[in-house]
């Protein structure tokens, strides 16, 4: 299904489509809305958006798809209604894939997912948490190692901004809200010098209180006024934001007053359930993209 303008589904259910719903409106106050949809077994993706401007879903179900479930395109140059907003809540999404699906087949990525299920799982392992998940495989009916694949962002060539020495000085950019949390990063955020968690030009870290730069920065300095070294306290911190623990539960841990499994014990909040990852992807030309991966 197609859309060329503002308008509202409410109540429908597709499968076995290539892709579930394209979105290509782009505009001033134009925003596609998906309300108490069904959208399973989609050969690519549930929801493709190529150069829109927004899509809001809420209150569905999006079942297996063999890309990411959300694909975002970002291929129109400068900032406001040329970078794509995508805004879910309310919605159960169960796309796990394992990176050898024909999508990933198809536009030869299947590389690229087992280096990002690999890389990812070791960079967070110290923290307790995992992005994989043994699912019972669609076709093979094998208890496989799967990850449930949000969403992809692709940058494209036509988001870019060049100066007159042809250096970019503008790219790719996407807001991305799920349940109230949200990233919205700069086209050159990983060539920032001042987020500790961006290492080898790639990030990963959830979406969560500390996902902000300044809120995690913020989070370390506040362990350095209790004592902490610098290296601990920024170990701490992206500890921290696993669970959403705050400065006081991290002097906690560090000091083995508690672990965090006592903690989450004697005071339960809800910890983050998506995992945000930046990381240039070989077969997009430009910039960097996007993953966003369920945290089991």
């Amino acid at each position: 299904m197609v859309n060329n303008g503002s308008s509202e589904f409410n109540n429908i259910q597709i499968r076995f489509a290539f892709i579930g719903i394209s979105h290509y409106a782009y505009g001033e106050d134009v925003e596609m809305i998906v309300n108490q949809s069904i959208i399973k077994d989609s050969w690519a993706n549930s929801m493709y958006m190529q150069g829109a401007t927004k899509l809001t879903v809420t209150n569905s179900i999006y079942g297996q798809s063999g890309g990411s479930a959300f694909h975002l395109s970002d291929s129109r140059a400068g900032g406001g209604i040329n970078n794509p907003t995508l805004i879910i809540n309310n919605t159960e999404i169960e796309n796990f894939i394992s990176g050898e699906e024909a999508w990933f087949k198809a536009y030869g990525m299947t590389s690229v997912a087992l280096q990002l299920k690999s890389g990812i799982s070791q960079g967070i392992a110290s923290t307790g948490r995992t992005i994989i998940d043994m699912v019972t495989h669609p076709v093979t009916g094998v208890q496989t190692e799967m990850i449930n694949f949000i969403l992809l962002t692709e940058p494209h060539t036509g988001a870019e901004v060049r100066d007159v020495n042809d250096n970019i000085i503008g790219g790719s950019e996407v807001s991305v809200t799920i349940d109230g949390k949200t990233t919205n990063r700069p086209y050159n955020y990983l060539s920032s010098p001042t987020d500790p968690r961006i290492q080898g030009g790639q990030f990963a870290y959830p979406m969560s209180l500390y996902s902000d730069a300044g809120n995690f920065m913020n989070l370390i300095n506040d362990l350095i006024g209790m004592g902490i070294p610098q290296q601990n306290a920024s170990n701490l911190a992206f500890l921290g934001g696993f669970y959403n623990l705050t400065a006081n539960e991290l002097l906690a841990i560090a000091t083995n007053q508690q672990t965090v499994e006592q903690i989450l014990t004697s005071s339960p909040r809800a910890i983050p359930n998506y995992l945000e990852v930046l990381a240039p992807i070989p077969v997009f030309p430009t910039g960097y993209a996007v993953v966003i991966i369920e945290l089991q």
